[in-house]
């Protein structure tokens, strides 16, 4: 029964943290047209089955660990911020390493007019992306159905990847994939650093996420 009550104050705790995060994105983004049209886009493509449900069901369907498919969304403004910081701009290539509801490289291509290729396993995510790309006409957005343990990464200016739940194995694996990358890309890793000897680490920042706040490395291919 304690841990009962302490799960629901749990919740309630990230409820409101979410809540400000909300009032905070709406002052900073509220007023950009891209930024409005994407969230509408995003209420209505998810109104009756949400991003957590997705990701619930898929551990059912796919044989993947299943600390590998633990959802956790990447907030808008802290895609913004993020991208802000690192200077991204029309001429990068983004490749996001298990997408989700893919919100990075859609921040990035609707507000900075970049190239994006998401990698996601899960079909549900991967139809709904493409529901939510051809709404808002982002063709320089793509989205492919795919398990970026085995196949080939794209080769991208900068890689997005969440490092928090993945198994221990699938980070190796991982890992190894990356360590294909052109040099000079930059990698933005949360809460896991990349193998030294292929990625240079230039920054540690701190940032808000669905779940609370996270550290995240941002490395340079060597």
């Amino acid at each position: 029964m304690k841990e009962y009550f302490q799960l629901i104050a749990l919740a309630w705790e990230n409820k409101k943290y979410r809540r400000r995060l909300r009032r905070l994105e709406l002052e900073k983004l509220g007023g950009f047209t891209w930024y409005r049209g994407l969230m509408r886009v995003l209420q209505r493509t998810y109104r009756w089955r949400g991003a957590f449900a997705l990701s619930r069901a898929s551990r059912r369907k796919i044989s993947l660990p299943e600390s590998d498919l633990i959802y956790g969304e990447t907030l808008p403004l802290t895609a913004y911020d993020l991208l802000t910081h690192i200077g991204i701009d029309h001429a990068d290539h983004i490749v996001e390493c298990g997408g989700g509801t893919s919100v990075f490289s859609l921040v990035a291509v609707s507000a900075f007019g970049c190239r994006a290729t998401v990698l996601e396993i899960v079909p549900d995510f991967v139809k709904k992306t493409r529901e939510v790309v051809a709404r808002l006409g982002l063709n320089r957005l793509h989205v492919k159905q795919a398990d970026m343990l085995v196949e080939p990464l794209p080769e991208g200016t900068l890689y997005y990847l969440t490092g928090t739940t993945f198994s221990d194995e699938s980070w190796k694996t991982l890992q190894r994939q990356m360590a294909a990358a052109p040099v000079g890309a930059t990698a933005i890793s949360l809460s896991v650093q990349l193998d030294s000897k292929a990625w240079e680490l230039k920054e540690t920042l701190t940032l808000p996420y669905s779940w609370g706040e996270n550290t995240v490395f941002i490395q340079k291919r060597i």
